[in-house]
């Protein structure tokens, strides 16, 4: 029996390294990436869609020189805004990434209610998780859910 208590002292602290891993620190190392890299390559995808669009509008005008008509710079000014309204896409999602990033940021809980929560989640979890306690009633279980939720939410007060 004593082996068996440490053996599931030892499973909830993996589960609990795991979860870590998995939900605190992934999730804050993306939004550090996000904002402090992210930045950067917005400024490097805009300065590419410029660079391809220019080149484009060279090659338009290569195109004209080349059949032996002058070009026509208004219309390739207009072909060339049409390019650049097209990778309005790829900017805006690069520039919600930041934003993203930033907002997951200033929601992140300080590392003392960070601390609390795991230590609530191990205290609950030696009661109810199902894979140390196999025999709990379907109560039992529903809690188990509602609480796991309120842990992955980061809602201490639900705890």
């Amino acid at each position: 029996m004593n082996d068996l208590k440490i053996l599931k002292s030892g499973y909830l602290s993996v589960l609990n390294d795991l979860d870590v891993m998995k939900n605190w620190g992934k999730v804050q190392l993306e939004a550090l990436y996000a904002t402090q890299i992210g930045q950067y390559e917005v400024e490097i995808l805009e300065l590419n869609i410029e660079i391809r669009t220019l080149k484009k509008k060279i090659q338009w005008a290569h195109q004209d020189i080349n059949l032996g008509k002058y070009p026509d710079f208004t219309e390739i000014e207009i072909r060339g805004r049409e390019l650049m309204q097209q990778a309005v896409g790829e900017i805006s999602t690069a520039k919600n990434k930041v934003v993203t990033g930033r907002a997951v940021l200033s929601n992140l809980a300080s590392p003392e209610d960070s601390m609390e929560l795991r230590k609530i989640y191990r205290n609950i979890a030696r009661n109810l998780h199902p894979d140390i306690n196999p025999d709990l009633t379907g109560e039992q279980q529903d809690l188990w859910h509602v609480f796991y939720t309120a842990y992955k939410n980061g809602d201490l007060n639900q705890l």
